[in-house]
């Protein structure tokens, strides 16, 4: 989900004079959007306002209160946490646009409904323990603990261990906010030409919760991120090298971040691999868990990004916006092509009651679905899965997590298959694409020895085009200038035939893979476009 909020101009900024420039669209509006209104100069010096919108699934403007952003954006991540997933929240945005103050009231406003929930979700059957540190590039730093330097690492599970934090322990709202107003006490900030005490590192304040009433069941986990203001390059300018060298860092971290989350959800979406770099910084690595493909718990990531009105900041706006703008992936409705009668997902509570009686005789399908579909039973945590099971007689958390295990492997199983049809079907095109091919050259060859005369031109043509090279080498052997530019003209025309022809294979296969018929006149279109030398 992606958010923004516009931050009211200061009062130091209303008496230079300094008006906002960002609006939000109406609260009546079909979509929700953010528009940035901004003067562009033209080549001929003349000036015209120019505005810019942004598409965003909630816009906040000036008026609206830490509770409504909090009610929106970051409440529905508790149950989701408390479930066994990962919730993760993010603020991002110019350094003095609002981030630390907008953070700082959503973690005192989860801190104060996170028991509540869990009192209402399983009557105190949970642990709750928190951290809090920074990270500033490759370095990470115990808030907690400070100056200790933590490690952040991946063990051999493939699970992302923070080493030498401290997690303490919290048994009501009042011990996390003191934790939180603790950690941020020693969070880096520094004096920039854009904010007094502009923060220079991630600040993290993960919060882990245990279920003790199933043990084996994985650790619900809640982040909440702080980042770092960007700063673009003329912000930079009068800082010292140890500040440069923060803004790379800054802007490195940030990149990677916005590609991990943007590649996770088209992942959902597309049917050809989609690689999640998380690797290539240390905050994308502590997230691994939201970014793996392969895991089946919940995760849902909620991005605020913080907007400066101020009519001489409109340049910085737009960055962050198009920093997040790309992150709001639009999920197509499933089709019925895509389902499989042996898909959990396409079953209705009927046929899911009718496989529990056939699958199991210790498990009542009236207390694990009562009114559920497939699809509906698939975005139950694991948790609540096993602890629907374990309300049956002589169920146990063992016997429960067995099933939980069977029943997603048909979901596994059913969707290999659909994407292995597809896979095949295309295969199977493309097999029948080059024996036709070879049969094409085949006979061509055929044809040739057949007619003597068609074969002499076609070689007489292959003469013709060395004899032309051989002679335009001798020519311009002794300028080495010209030559060079010769044998250049030449590997470039190879290159381009190549590379053409590499575009024109796989703009067939995405004529195949969207069944656009079996598109011989796409098809043919296509290659027609290469012989012709036009851009494919």
């Amino acid at each position: 989900i992606i958010l923004s909020r516009i931050r009211p101009v200061l009062p130091f900024e209303s008496d230079r004079g300094i008006f906002p420039a960002i609006t939000t669209s109406p609260p009546n509006a079909t979509e929700d959007k953010v528009f940035v209104h901004s003067v562009e100069y033209k080549f001929n010096g003349s000036t015209k306002l120019a505005t810019k919108d942004f598409a965003v699934d909630h816009a906040f403007d000036q008026q609206v209160p830490n509770e409504q952003v909090y009610e929106t954006a970051a409440r529905s991540l508790i149950p989701i946490a408390l479930g066994g997933g990962v919730g993760s929240l993010f603020a991002t945005g110019q350094t003095g646009s609002g981030k630390t103050h907008t953070m700082t009231a959503i973690e005192n406003l989860i801190a104060r409904d996170l028991f509540q929930y869990a009192r209402e979700y399983r009557q105190k059957h949970d642990c709750f323990r928190a951290s809090f540190f920074e990270i500033l590039g490759s370095k990470a730093t115990d808030l907690l603990n400070y100056p200790q330097e933590v490690s952040i690492l991946e063990d051999v599970l493939g699970q992302i261990q923070v080493k030498g934090v401290v997690e303490e322990q919290v048994r009501c709202p009042g011990d996390l906010t003191a934790i939180i107003s603790r950690g941020s006490s020693y969070r880096k900030t520094v004096g920039t030409a854009k904010n007094d005490t502009s923060s220079r590192s991630h600040a993290i304040c993960r919060i882990t919760i245990k279920n003790l009433r199933i043990p084996e069941s994985e650790d619900g986990v809640l982040y909440l991120l702080d980042l770092a203001g960007s700063e673009a390059a003329s912000d930079s300018r009068n800082h010292d090298k140890e500040r440069m060298q923060e803004s790379v860092e800054i802007n490195k971290s940030l990149t990677t971040l916005k590609d991990c989350i943007r590649n996770r959800a088209l992942a959902v979406v597309s049917t050809k691999h989609v690689h999640i770099p998380y690797r290539n910084s240390k905050l994308t690595v502590l997230l691994k868990s939201a970014f793996e493909l392969a895991s089946n718990r919940a995760c849902k990531t909620v991005v605020i990004a913080t907007l400066n009105p101020s009519v001489l900041d409109t340049s910085h706006s737009l960055n962050t916006l198009r920093y997040v703008s790309p992150l709001k992936v639009q999920v197509p409705p499933p089709t019925e092509s895509s389902s499989s009668p042996n898909d959990p997902a396409s079953w209705t509570n009927a046929k899911l009651q009718g496989w529990v009686k056939e699958n199991s005789t210790q498990i009542d399908p009236l207390i694990l679905c009562p009114t559920e579909s497939g699809k509906q039973l698939l975005k139950l945590p694991e948790s609540a899965f096993i602890d629907r099971c374990c309300k049956c007689p002589d169920v146990g958390v063992k016997t429960a997590k067995a099933f939980y295990n069977k029943f997603w492997r048909l979901v596994v199983l059913a969707r290999t298959k659909i994407r292995q049809e597809k896979e095949d079907a295309v295969k199977s095109v493309l097999s029948e694409r080059e024996k036709a091919g070879i049969a094409d050259m085949v006979a061509q060859q055929e044809r040739m020895q057949s007619d003597p005369a068609a074969l002499a031109r076609w070689i007489e043509s292959r003469r013709c085009g060395e004899e032309y090279e051989r002679q335009m080498e001798e020519k311009l052997k002794d300028d080495p200038v010209k030559l060079a530019w010769f044998r250049e003209d030449r590997k470039v025309a190879k290159e381009w035939r190549e590379q053409a022809l590499e575009k024109a294979d796989a703009e067939i296969d995405k004529i195949l893979e969207e069944g656009n018929g079996y598109g011989l006149r796409a098809i043919q279109a296509v290659l027609k476009k290469v012989d012709d030398g036009q851009d494919v």
